[in-house]
């Protein structure tokens, strides 16, 4: 994975863009160019690692004509987590992006 610099307020900067192995996504998830990690050197196994920065939503999700999904306004990238979840309210845990659509990492009942 390349790591350059995000453009959020609470990003440090890099002096050049690094390669460093990604850590703790979900089988179904790969970061994409506009994901946000966080790199660390307190990984297991890795001398550094860029793993998620997530955050929780909470709503009934609704599927979109994409093949995607929205839960409490989020758009969400197309996922195996979200199918046949009927109308019942769960939490989503999202990666952190600056893409239009954000991937899931996990789902749980609200």
């Amino acid at each position: 994975m390349l790591v350059e610099r995000s453009n959020t307020a609470n990003a440090r900067p890099v002096t050049s863009p690094q390669m460093v192995p990604y850590a703790g996504f979900p089988a179904h998830v790969t970061p994409r160019v506009g994901d946000l990690v966080t790199v660390t050197d307190d990984w297991p196994g890795a001398a550094v690692a860029a793993i998620p920065v997530c955050h929780w939503i909470q709503g009934m999700p609704k599927s979109l004509p994409n093949g995607g999904f929205s839960v409490a306004g989020t758009q969400l990238a197309p996922t195996p987590l979200l199918e046949n979840m009927g109308k019942k309210r769960i939490q989503v845990c999202i990666l952190d992006t600056e893409l239009p659509t954000a991937q899931v990492l996990a789902t749980r009942t609200a």
